[in-house]
C-alpha cells in the first residue's frame, strides 16, 4: 500500500501475490482479501530472515552488542524488532521515511544519538548502508535481510514455467 503503489483493483492482472514479512497461510489470506478486486490467483507468504550482522570490513558484529539502529524504511519498527530478535541491544533508534536520502542534517542526528548512547556500532539495513558508506565517521554495521518464500510458491512457479516451456516448443 502507499500513494506510489498500484490500486488494489490492479491485482486482477497479477498471476499470484506474495505477502512479504509473513508466514503461511497469510499469503492465502491475502489472495482471499483481493478476490473482491478481481484477483483470482494463488497467494504465498515470504518470511523475513535475518543474516549475520557485519561491519563494512566483513568482520561480524555479534549480539548482544549495544547498537544505535538507523533505518529509512516503510516499516522501520519491523527492522528494529528483527534486530532485537537476533539479540542486539538497541540503545537508540532513528526511524526515517522510506527511501530517506541521508542529507547532512540526518548524519548530524546520527552522530548526536551516538554521542548520547554508547554503542558498538550504528546498525542499519543493506539498503541504508549504501547511502551511509563513506559518509559517517562511526562504526557502521549491516544486518542483512532476505526473504524465504514458502515451498508452494516454487511448486507453482515451476509448473507455470514447464507449461510455458512446452507451449514455446510447439
Amino acid at each position: 500500500s502507499g500513494r506510489l503503489r498500484e490500486p488494489l483493483a490492479a491485482s486482477r492482472f497479477a498471476d499470484a501475490v506474495v505477502l512479504s514479512g509473513a508466514a503461511p497461510p497469510s499469503g492465502r489470506d491475502l489472495a482471499e482479501a483481493l478476490a473482491p478486486f478481481g484477483f483470482t490467483g494463488p497467494g504465498f507468504a515470504a518470511e523475513t530472515v535475518p543474516g549475520t550482522a557485519h561491519f563494512e570490513s566483513g568482520e561480524p558484529l555479534e549480539p548482544p552488542a549495544p547498537v544505535v539502529a538507523v533505518s529509512g524504511l516503510a516499516r522501520n519498527a519491523a527492522f528494529h524488532d528483527l534486530a532485537r530478535t537476533v539479540g542486539f541491544e538497541l540503545v537508540a533508534t532513528l526511524e526515517l521515511g522510506d527511501h530517506h536520502p541521508y542529507p547532512p542534517a540526518t548524519l548530524r542526528r546520527i552522530r548526536e544519538l551516538w554521542s548520547r548512547h554508547p554503542a558498538s556500532a550504528v546498525l542499519t539495513t543493506a539498503k541504508d548502508r549504501v547511502k551511509l558508506a563513506g559518509r559517517l565517521d562511526l562504526p557502521l554495521a549491516t544486518l542483512p535481510i532476505s526473504t524465504r518464500l514458502e515451498p508452494g510458491f516454487w511448486q507453482w512457479l515451476g509448473s507455470g514455467l514447464s507449461v510455458a516451456d512446452s507451449a514455446d516448443r510447439r
